[in-house]
């Protein structure tokens, strides 16, 4: 019985740290997306990138890596649950959000 009653409590704890692990992976980066774009039409090709880093409810970040001819320019955006926190998302950014999920 004493055994019994010991490995319902392993469970129990087991049971209890298994959930807090689910709850926090929340917030880990599951989804990574890469997206290569011509940022100028009339000049060179897809050297620009946009990636993003986000968690299962596409809450993170956006990088976006514009290449011109006086270097490249890199700019980061907080998303929301699929939307930009502070700045309106550009075309190639929502498709990135949208080929990560």
């Amino acid at each position: 019985m004493e055994k019994d009653i010991k490995i319902e409590k392993d469970i129990y704890v087991i049971k209890q740290e298994l959930q807090n692990q689910i709850n926090l992976s929340r917030y880990y980066f599951q989804k990574i997306g890469l997206i290569r774009y011509n940022p100028f039409d009339k000049t060179g090709g897809k050297q620009s990138f946009v990636i993003a880093l986000l968690n299962k409810e596409n809450s993170g970040l956006i990088l976006n890596f514009i290449y011109t001819k006086e270097g490249l320019r890199v700019y980061t955006k907080k998303v929301i649950k699929g939307k930009g926190a502070e700045y309106e998302l550009s075309e190639e950014e929502k498709q990135v959000i949208e080929k990560s999920s």
